[in-house]
Parts: C-alpha cells; sequence; structure tokens
C-alpha cells in the first residue's frame, strides 16, 4: 500500500490487537552495552584509540607540570572497560597505571598530586568493570522476552486492598429456628 501525500514514511508495525501502529524509537537501543565490543573486529581499533588518547593524556600531563591533566584519562579508561574483552581492557588498565608510574617518576615536585589523581582514576574505573560484570550476567542469565501485549493493553493490577474489600466483613450464621410464613 503506497502511504497518502504528506504523510512520513515511518515504519508501521502491528500490536497485538492488529491495529497499526508507528514504530517507537526504543531508547534502551541506544545504550551501550557491556563488553559491546568483545569479540567484534572493531575492538582492536578501539583499544588503540583508546591507548592513543591515554599517550596523549600523558604527553599533556608531562609538559604541563602546574596542570592537572592526568585526570582526563579517566575517559579513555572507563570507554574501554566497559565496552572492551577482558584482555583489551587489561591491556588499556595496564599500560594507564605504566603511564600513571612514569609520570609519578618524572613529576617529583606534584608527586602528591598525580599519586592522588592516579587513585581518583583507577578507583573508578576499577568499580566500573565491576559493574559491568555484573549487568553483564543478568543480561545474559535470563533471555529477553518480548510481552505479547503492550502494557497499554493490559489490565490494571489488582491490589491487595481492593481483594480485602470485596470480601464480606459480617456474614450472618445460618440460624436453627425455622422461619416463620
Amino acid at each position: 500500500m503506497i502511504p497518502p501525500k504528506g504523510t512520513d514514511q515511518k515504519v508501521r508495525t502491528r500490536e497485538a490487537g492488529g491495529h497499526l501502529n508507528r514504530a517507537k524509537l526504543n531508547p534502551g537501543r541506544l545504550l551501550i552495552r557491556p563488553y559491546a565490543l568483545a569479540g567484534n573486529p572493531k575492538e582492536l581499533l578501539v583499544t588503540l584509540l583508546c591507548l592513543a588518547f591515554l599517550g596523549a593524556i600523558f604527553t599533556a600531563e608531562i609538559f604541563t607540570p602546574d596542570v592537572v591533566v592526568g585526570a582526563f584519562a579517566l575517559l579513555p579508561l572507563l570507554a574501554a572497560i566497559w565496552v572492551l574483552s577482558a584482555r583489551m581492557a587489561a591491556l588499556v588498565a595496564m599500560s594507564a597505571s605504566v603511564l600513571f608510574v612514569l609520570a609519578v617518576a618524572i613529576e617529583t615536585n606534584n608527586r602528591t598530586t598525580v599519586i592522588l589523581v592516579g587513585a581518583a582514576v583507577f578507583i573508578p574505573a576499577l568499580i566500573a568493570r565491576l559493574y559491568a560484570k555484573g549487568i553483564a550476567s543478568l543480561l545474559t542469565s535470563r533471555p529477553h522476552t518480548r510481552p505479547s501485549i503492550s502494557s497499554s493493553k493490559s489490565p490494571p493490577p489488582t491490589s491487595m486492598l481492593s481483594l480485602i474489600k470485596a470480601i464480606p466483613l459480617s456474614r450472618s450464621a445460618p440460624s436453627n429456628k425455622p422461619s416463620r410464613p
């Protein structure tokens, strides 16, 4: 069927009731899942990009001793820890720790600051990796099933209070007295 002129060409789907409905953008599809690039051919490219960004941040940290640039290392480190496989994420994390050790060795005047920045970078990175592992295990433990009817068509849930209100409070006990006509 050709849509009438003046209408936009959006995807149409049928709901459970058979009605035509325009497909809506699912915001969940825009989120990046943990280990999203594990086993993907682009994983090596992303690893090299994260390593290049870490190298650039290290270079900027060395050439600007009075400015704390090392905190920006959190961005490529978090990206690598969230989307890469365990080996590639370990490679990026080990490279970041070597660069921080070099920065501590080179910058003798700001050694305390570099150590504190390193702690502020590596602690959230460790927490993010543990969180990614937990979410990945949750996502793989249950198969994803779509509901057969949309939530707008399903009946409202019955609350326990409405069930209790439906029970009569006083029941008249049957009497043994004969009824009078």
